[in-house]
């Protein structure tokens, strides 16, 4: 996806379509269940699937990040970095996020981003496009 409109529209369908029949795990260690879900998720299939749910960078590719979107109740997704000319937030740094459900569940991110994953390797989020460039150009400024 390369801009804002329809990463924000995808997340809002999804969120859509999982908020009335997703829950999180009914666990006193919700994370643990998570985790050892994503175990079997990675032995049965070696590619990573668009979306997949994490809780820290770890749990995402080398070539994605964990984000968290903006909307009520958002699911941390792995999403892939930025590529030449896709949507960035300018020093979007990793944070930590705690995260509430309805139904009482909490989720704790660690270094997960805002709603979008920084430039590749060799890219720079130019703050005044708010796009990934060669970081060549970027210093040339």
């Amino acid at each position: 996806m390369n801009n804002l409109a329809e990463l924000l529209c995808a997340t809002a369908v999804i969120l859509f379509a999982l908020e009335g029949a997703w829950s999180l795990p009914k666990s006193r260690n919700p994370s643990a269940s998570y985790l050892s879900s994503l175990e079997t998720q990675e032995d049965q299939n070696s590619i990573e699937p668009l979306n997949k749910m994490c809780l820290t960078r770890d749990d995402c590719s080398a070539s994605s990040c964990c984000t968290v979107g903006m909307m009520r109740y958002s699911i941390p997704t792995c999403l892939p970095m930025g590529q030449l000319g896709d949507s960035c937030i300018p020093e979007n740094s990793p944070r930590n996020f705690t995260l509430s459900y309805p139904n009482g569940e909490k989720l704790s991110t660690i270094d997960s981003f805002s709603l979008l994953c920084p430039c590749a390797p060799g890219l720079h989020c130019d703050e005044n496009i708010n796009s990934c460039i060669e970081r060549d150009s970027a210093e040339g400024n």
